[in-house]
């Protein structure tokens, strides 16, 4: 019998419509590692009582447990809702879609909390679409995990839909209008921004690692399920 694929699923929000293009901009192969999706409803990002329970945890394990009828390799959260609830919710989280699932999991948070101490980075530069509200929940996460967020910029959004218009363009602009000569690595913090396309052309002219959160998901998704493919959270694959 032909080995099959490594199976990852990954857990998206409902308004997400950058996820599975950016992930296929990485380019691995179908033979080796195959995405399944699951979706949770999530149409804004603020700290209001209706957006914060978005997140429940019943929701995603349901979603997780439709995943999990696929025999999955890993289960992930491919949202950053953790960045701004804090790195306890994204824990707690991950032990309920274990249990429920009976699978490793993960989340984006943690991923990008990962590849952080991966790369060795203790400071960066942020780019998010997110409310000024939630950026500061963002950067006050980060500290407890010791990254120190040195300067950053963001769009003022609240409705998901709208991250996933925002232009690859745009995202540049933002990148370079963060002040990064302190900074050791720029985080793009968000699964519906169209930001992997981008990573080789903003380290080039940054100077610096770039650290999207799709591309990170990705390599923390093959790492927990122990996939010996060659990689970085740079450019997971290749």
């Amino acid at each position: 019998m032909t080995p099959r694929p490594v199976r990852l699923g990954m857990i998206v929000p409902s308004s997400n419509t950058s996820f599975e293009p950016e992930i296929a901009r990485l380019g691995l192969s179908p033979d080796e590692v195959s995405i399944h999706v699951s979706r949770v409803k999530v149409v804004s990002i603020s700290l209001q009582h209706n957006a914060l329970s978005q997140f429940d945890i019943e929701p995603m394990c349901r979603a997780g447990i439709l995943l999990s009828d696929a025999e999955i390799d890993a289960l992930i959260w491919a949202g950053t809702a953790g960045s701004w609830l804090g790195v306890d919710y994204d824990k707690a989280l991950v032990d309920a879609l274990t249990q429920d699932c009976d699978v490793v999991a993960t989340t984006s948070t943690l991923a990008i909390v990962e590849s952080c101490r991966f790369m060795g980075v203790s400071k960066i530069a942020l780019v998010t679409p997110y409310l000024d509200e939630i950026v500061s929940k963002i950067i006050d996460t980060y500290a407890t995990q010791g990254i120190e967020v040195v300067s950053e910029r963001h769009l003022g959004l609240e409705r998901n839909r709208d991250f996933g218009l925002v232009t690859p363009e745009e995202i540049k602009n933002l990148a370079f209008d963060c002040k990064t000569s302190h900074a050791e690595a720029l985080v793009i913090a968000c699964t519906n921004l169209r930001a992997t396309g981008l990573i080789d052309e903003l380290g080039i002219k940054l100077g610096i690692p770039v650290l999207d959160s799709i591309a990170v998901t990705l390599w923390h998704g093959l790492t927990i399920a122990g996939v010996p493919i060659p990689g970085s959270p740079l450019c997971p694959g290749r």
